[in-house]
This record gives C-alpha cells, sequence and structure tokens, in this order.
C-alpha cells in the first residue's frame, strides 16, 4: 500500500504514513493511477489553500500588528514633540527671565563691556556699557571704560568729556586727569592742560602731574617808583622756558614780544606783564609790575661872581657858571629863565656896562631842566 499524499509505501496495519504522517485510507488496488493523481492534486490544492489563508492571516496580523505599531510610534512621536516644544517652552521662559535678570544686572553688562573691550569689538563694548551706565546712574569704573571706548573707537571728543564729567564726579581720581591731559596734549590744546591743573585744588594731583604746570617768571626788581633809570630782567623758573611780555598792558601770549634782554625803563610809568612757556607748550599765570621811572632835575647852576657892583678896571669881570657832569648850560641877560634857545654856555661871559641880570639854567642828558639861577651885575666905567 502506498500513501495517498507522498506515496510512500505504507506497511498493513498502519494506520499513518511514517514519512508524511498523512492518515492512511485504504485504496483498492484496483483504483487507478489517474483516480490517484487526482485526490492527490485535491489535497494539495486544498493545502495550497490552507497555506494561503494561512498566510493571508498572518500578513493581516502583520498589517494590524504594524497598523498598532505605527499609531503607537506616531503617538510616542507626538508625545516626544509635545514634551519637547513643552522643553523649548520651558528653556525659553528661563532663557527670557535670565535675560531680563541678565539685561538689569550691572555687573553682567559690565562683564559683557569689558570682554568686548578686551577683544576690540569697541561697539558692542559701548552697546553694553551703555546699558551698565542707564541702571547704575554715575559709576565710575562705567564712565572710565566708556571712556576708554571713546579713545580706542578714535572719538576723542567723547572721550574728552567723559573724562571731564569723571573728574567734576571725583576731583582727586588721577588716573582721569592723566587721560584728560594726554586727549588734551594729543588734541593740541596746552591752554585747557593748564584750566584743568589750575582749577585743581589737589595737591597730589599738582605733584603728579608737575611737569604739566609751567611757574610764572619773575622781575630782577620790585614793582613802584624810581628815580633813575632802571634795568628789567625777566627770569624763568626753568632753563628751558621762554618768556614773554608785552608793556602796552595787554595780557601777553606766544605772539608777544621774546623776551632776550633786560628791559631798560626810562622815564615815566611802564607797566610790564610776562608769562613763561614750558617745553610742552603749556602757559605760566601772567605776572605783572608797574614801575615809575621820575628822573630829578638838576639843581640851578651856580653862578660866579654873586651879585655886585663892578668896574672896568677890574682884574675879572668874567661871569661863570658851573655845569655839572652831563648838563650843558644856557644864559640870557635881562631875562627871568632862558631856554635851550638861548646862548650855549661854552666859556665864561664878559659882564657888559651897566646894570644887567643875568640868568642860567642847566639841561641834564635826560633833557631835564634845573631852575634859573640869577645874578645882577652893574659895571661902570671907571675913566667916566
Amino acid at each position: 500500500m502506498k500513501c495517498s499524499k507522498c506515496g510512500a509505501p505504507i506497511e498493513d496495519g498502519q494506520v499513518y504514513c511514517p514519512v508524511c504522517g498523512e492518515e492512511v485510507q485504504l485504496v483498492p488496488d484496483f483504483y487507478s493511477s489517474t483516480s490517484v493523481t487526482n485526490t492527490q492534486k485535491k489535497k494539495e490544492q486544498k493545502l495550497k489553500e490552507q497555506q494561503e489563508q494561512e498566510r493571508r492571516r498572518k500578513q493581516e496580523e502583520a498589517a494590524h500588528r504594524k497598523k498598532l505599531q505605527d499609531r503607537k510610534r506616531r503617538k510616542k512621536i507626538l508625545i516626544t514633540i509635545l514634551s519637547l516644544c513643552l522643553i523649548a517652552v520651558v528653556i525659553l521662559a528661563l532663557k527670557y527671565y535670565q535675560d531680563q535678570k541678565n539685561l538689569n544686572s550691572f555687573d553682567y553688562q559690565m562683564n559683557k563691556a569689558e570682554v568686548a573691550y578686551t577683544n576690540n569689538a569697541y561697539d558692542d563694548a559701548l552697546e553694553f556699557v551703555n546699558r551698565a551706565i542707564s541702571l547704575s546712574g554715575s559709576d565710575l569704573d562705567a564712565l572710565i571704560l566708556r571712556a576708554q571706548i571713546y579713545v580706542q573707537g578714535g572719538d576723542e571728543a567723547k572721550a574728552i568729556s567723559e573724562y571731564e564729567k569723571i573728574i567734576q564726579l571725583n576731583p582727586d581720581h588721577t588716573m582721569a586727569y592723566g587721560a584728560l591731559i594726554k586727549l588734551y596734549e594729543a588734541d593740541g590744546t596746552p591752554d585747557k592742560i593748564k584750566d584743568l591743573l589750575d582749577n585743581c585744588n589737589s595737591d597730589k594731583i599738582k605733584e603728579a602731574y608737575a611737569e604739566y604746570i609751567c611757574k610764572v617768571p619773575s622781575f630782577s626788581i620790585n614793582s613802584g617808583s624810581y628815580n633813575s633809570e632802571q634795568s628789567l630782567e625777566l627770569r624763568a623758573s626753568s632753563s628751558n622756558d621762554i618768556v614773554y611780555y608785552t608793556t602796552d598792558g595787554s595780557t601777553p601770549d606766544r605772539l608777544s614780544k621774546k623776551y632776550t634782554k633786560p628791559i631798560n625803563l626810562t622815564e615815566g610809568t611802564t607797566n610790564i606783564k610776562a608769562i613763561s612757556i614750558n617745553e610742552k607748550g603749556i602757559k605760566s599765570n601772567v605776572i605783572e609790575g608797574t614801575f615809575t621811572v621820575t628822573l630829578p632835575a638838576p639843581d640851578a647852576p651856580k653862578i660866579t661872581p654873586v651879585s655886585g657892583t663892578f668896574t672896568t678896571d677890574m682884574t675879572d669881570t668874567l661871569i661863570y657858571i658851573i655845569v655839572p657832569e652831563g648838563c650843558t648850560a644856557y644864559y640870557a641877560f635881562d631875562k627871568e629863565a632862558p631856554t635851550k634857545d638861548d646862548t650855549l654856555y661854552t666859556e665864561p661871559v664878559a659882564m657888559p656896562e651897566g646894570e644887567h641880570t643875568f640868568s642860567a639854567i642847566l639841561i641834564d642828558k635826560d633833557g631835564k631842566v634845573s631852575k634859573a639861577s640869577t645874578a645882577t651885575y652893574t659895571l661902570t666905567d671907571t675913566e667916566k
């Protein structure tokens, strides 16, 4: 007997095929091979259908599982997205809170400004330090940093204004004075350096920047009145200082007369104003003096002989004028007081006959005219 399914030989009495396990059906020997083949095909067809059904069932199950998995995956993705969105919202909220906190934190803004300044990002540094100043009011460190940013950014005018403000807030800020002096020096405005240090009341500051302070020159003689011409020297406090002066009462400057030799003070009143300018181009304060020279007139000349009566037979009837050195004498007869338009005395003068008044004056080298001296002579001829 053969198995109807696989055709394997089956011993008598066996219920199942030892090869395929199919239940044994007793097939009469008289069945033709065609009948066996058809039966086998039917069984194979049925098995295929069963296998197809099983395949479809498994596909449906797989599709269902996939659908469930996709649904779970979408749900997981959605939960993940929602979680990420929630985390992002939290992060943004925290960041906004921190940004607001930093925006209103002086220390934070100053730190950012200093970092940007160190990295030469001057625009960013200026933005941060401006915010810091708006929070602090007038913090000196912030103002100094902003001034330094202005300098590095090439805006010297704003830097000068900033340092001037710092000095107003703290008149003893040595560093601010130094920075401002350097800016004035670079700007070619030494007069501003003078004004800055003139208005400074701190001895410490003035000592620190003594090289920028020019001392006033001095006069070799005191102001006052003199009865002779004077020679006035203007003495600078340093050999490198240059002295300028005026004699018309105006304030001296770099365009005034440069002092090179002593000033001759002649008769009259002379007002001298002088300044020194040091190597840095900084002026001193003005020293002023008024000098009045009043030259005395010569004493009235001495005339000999004195008034009297004389006769022509006398040994000496000449009139003499004693003329001091540096003076000249002029004389006239019968005139109250001669002038320089009268006769110049060069030798003794003969007495004229009769009664006459002889008068004489002296004029010194400065043109000063003495009072007149007079003498009256009566000369008679002895033969009459």
